[in-house]
């Protein structure tokens, strides 16, 4: 019978490390989720996916009405997404559903071809993903640096904010904008028209939601808003607010039955409508590979991850199919709600399962109350999500270390809010390698081997050295290279069987040694310095010791740039003259 590594890769853990074959079965993969039983931890991750769960109901209401569709696509989506991508994906923590980078290409299909259109984009963006798949295009992903991620977002969050405005503050009279700035546009002359309890409801929903999530980080506002919305909506005349209802008289819910696509199929060969797809399903595949590798490095205990890429692309692949398939809008790992799944407990894949029954278990009894929540309401949690999604902490270091990355931001920002956010992401990604492939070389690191026998001290010690000579510039485009082979040449060149009893050695007598020279390293961008950070957090973990020499002329990139924040562990002793 096929087994899982025939598919996607011999498993590995967090390490490196191949796990024994005897667990490279489809039963040992999908039963016994990080080598445990499936009630392994089971209240952590029934905590974990209850608590994901109240967050995304009013997400997913949310962030469906920001993609041009109707809230109960939204949490089709978020019900289908949760449980097949924690099926079908590697990640054990990524919350799969509705997100803010999805929606302003989506706002834009849907303005273009109607709402109806949106589930066909989730089953074309399925067919790009699995093309990916085959294609392994996760092994190009290097090629998006952190300064077009960046810009990327900026550009989303600025069409999910001024999208939001004529709702957030009641405009009425206005004509539908295509365009972010034709939209901002239309806003600002229709100003005068704004409703006065709208915009005050608006008000204190955002900044009570940004109040409690910066000092109540695991309480869901979210929900909690919705449902004071909703009560101030029942309580409220008639016309003091603009309602949910108002908007979707017809709204209702079914999660079992498969959508109709019949109208909508016939459009599946437009050519921007499949350009649209492909830009989706690419911002669909670097959001979850990004969110699966800050989740584990987030995770305490790392043992049997299982990360894949190749699986984490067909699972995505396979989630958006069914989400298609039910009417649902296109899905892909939302970073947030993964950070708040591991804050509140998960400990596996079960967690999702657990949040895709609550969540379907909430919609379906909660829906009928949610149509007298004031669209105010739902402005202020969509200009949160706008706001989040602009690291402002991490843009100000790349300012201060990394000008060509800054460009890159820059430029796609721009592009993005000027064009829309597909053209932007194309010509973000071209130009950030534009000014970064003459950096690019395969030769990019050569490796030095010392043993000796230390008699001092009590103990005699075998102490053995790898050296690791990095001499090509540590920058986004081949930085994942120099990690790869950094990861494994020291491990080929100590063979003999001392090494299983000198990882397991106590911190005081540990004799492997990995030595980081940067010498030849004329420049470490923002993403290569995170990179060198992960290579000495999977060391220390090894039980190595860790050292990097000669790294003077990057003390301004190193010192000033925190790139170690995704794991919070970097201890600057270890870097030495």
């Amino acid at each position: 019978m096929t087994k899982p590594s025939s598919i996607f890769g011999l498993p590995v853990d967090v390490l490196g490390n191949p796990i024994d074959n005897t667990q490279d079965t489809w039963y040992h993969w999908l039963l016994h989720p990080r080598n445990k039983p499936l009630d392994y931890e089971f209240k952590n991750n029934l905590r974990a996916g209850i608590s994901v769960a109240l967050v995304n109901v009013p997400l997913s209401i949310s962030l469906a009405i920001a993609s041009g569709g109707d809230p109960a696509s939204g949490v089709v989506s978020a019900v289908w997404a949760a449980g097949i991508s924690a099926f079908a994906c590697s990640s054990h923590f990524n919350v799969v559903g509705p997100t803010g980078a999805l929606s302003g290409m989506l706002a834009v299909t849907a303005h273009r071809y109607g709402p109806q259109i949106l589930p066909v984009v989730s089953i074309l963006t399925s067919l790009w993903l699995l093309l990916f798949f085959v294609l392994r295009l996760d092994r190009y992903m290097r090629y998006v640096s952190s300064g077009v991620e960046h810009g990327f977002s900026i550009g989303v969050a600025a069409i999910i904010a001024v999208a939001q405005v004529p709702t957030a503050f009641g405009l009425t009279g206005l004509t539908p904008r295509e365009k972010l700035l034709e939209k901002l546009s239309e806003d600002i002359l229709h100003l005068g028209s704004y409703n006065p309890y709208d915009t005050a409801v608006f008000l204190v929903t955002f900044a009570s939601i940004y109040l409690m999530i910066k000092h109540c980080p695991r309480v869901p506002s979210q929900i909690l808003f919705v449902a004071l919305g909703v009560i101030l909506g029942m309580v409220a005349p008639e016309g003091t607010f603009t309602l949910l209802k108002t908007k979707y008289p017809t709204l209702s819910l079914s999660l079992l039955s498969p959508a109709d696509l019949s109208k909508a199929i016939a459009q599946m060969q437009q050519t921007d409508l499949i350009m649209y797809s492909f830009g989706i399903a690419l911002v669909a595949l670097l959001e979850t590979l990004v969110s699966s590798r800050i989740a584990n490095n987030c995770v305490t205990s790392k043992e049997f991850l299982n990360y894949s890429a190749p699986r984490d692309t067909f699972g995505l692949s396979l989630t958006n199919l069914i989400v298609g398939l039910f009417g649902g809008i296109p899905a892909t790992a939302a970073l947030a709600r993964t950070s708040f799944n591991i804050k509140t407990g998960a400990y596996s894949r079960v967690a999702g399962f657990v949040s895709c029954i609550t969540v379907a278990i909430l919609a379906s009894i909660l829906l009928p109350f949610f149509v007298d929540v004031p669209m105010a309401v739902i402005a202020g949690i969509l200009m949160m999500v706008a706001y989040r999604l602009i690291d402002f902490h991490e843009m100000g270091e790349i300012y201060k270390v990394d000008t060509a990355n800054m460009y890159s931001l820059i430029i796609t920002a721009t592009a993005c809010i000027v064009t829309d956010t597909f053209f932007g992401l194309i010509v973000g990604i071209a130009v950030s390698v534009a000014l970064n492939m003459r950096h690019f070389t395969n030769d990019s690191v050569d490796f030095g081997f010392q043993s000796f026998i230390d008699d001092g001290g009590n103990t005699s010690r075998h102490i053995r050295t790898v050296t690791a000579r990095i001499k090509a510039p540590m920058v986004f485009n081949n930085s994942e290279d120099v990690k790869a082979k950094v990861n494994s040449a020291p491990l080929k060149m100590i063979q003999d069987d001392e090494l299983v009893e000198e990882l397991t050695t106590p911190v005081g007598h540990r004799h492997l040694q990995l030595v980081i020279d940067v010498a030849s390293v004329e420049r470490i961008d923002f993403d290569g310095a995170k990179v060198l950070g992960e290579i000495i957090e999977l060391y220390r973990m090894r039980g190595w010791i860790v050292r990097v020499q000669h790294f003077e002329h990057l003390r301004t990139s190193l010192s000033r740039c925190e790139p170690f924040h995704a794991i919070e562990k970097l201890d600057y002793n270890e870097l030495l003259c």
